[in-house]
């Protein structure tokens, strides 16, 4: 019964230090890709979404039908700010993007750094009240 106490011990205590020893490893290797992955993913499909495309092939194209000049430069002027507005909305989602992959790159940083300060802090307090 002890050998299979210790088997099982042995066992949780190696998967433990295991686990924690392969996260940083998983955390900017795999798991940075599949983060990166998934922003990419999001950003096509927000820009199939935005059909710039779409837009910049109909530029010229009289809206509502109107083939006077002045419903051609209403058209032009309406589409072209449509256009930037979704240029701009897609960059600013694909800025986003970037930020949230930065902090995933120093997440386990900070945690590290912020327990660490939480010890000193509670370590401090402990010392003084004595």
């Amino acid at each position: 019964m002890s050998s299979r106490v210790q088997a099982v011990a042995s066992f949780v205590i190696s998967d433990f230090f295991g686990s924690v020893l392969r996260f940083p490893l998983w955390w900017y290797t795999e798991g940075l890709m599949s983060l990166g992955a998934w922003r990419v993913r999001m950003l096509r499909y927000r820009a199939r979404g935005y059909a710039i495309g779409l837009w910049v092939r109909n530029f010229f194209v009289p809206m509502y039908g109107t083939r006077d000049w002045v419903g051609r430069l209403i058209s032009i002027a309406m589409r072209g700010v449509v256009i930037l507005a979704r240029l701009f909305a897609l960059f600013i989602e694909a800025l986003v993007s970037l930020v949230l992959v930065l902090l995933w790159c120093f997440a386990p940083i900070l945690a590290i750094v912020f327990l660490l300060l939480n010890f000193s802090v509670g370590f401090q307090a402990f010392v003084q009240s004595f």
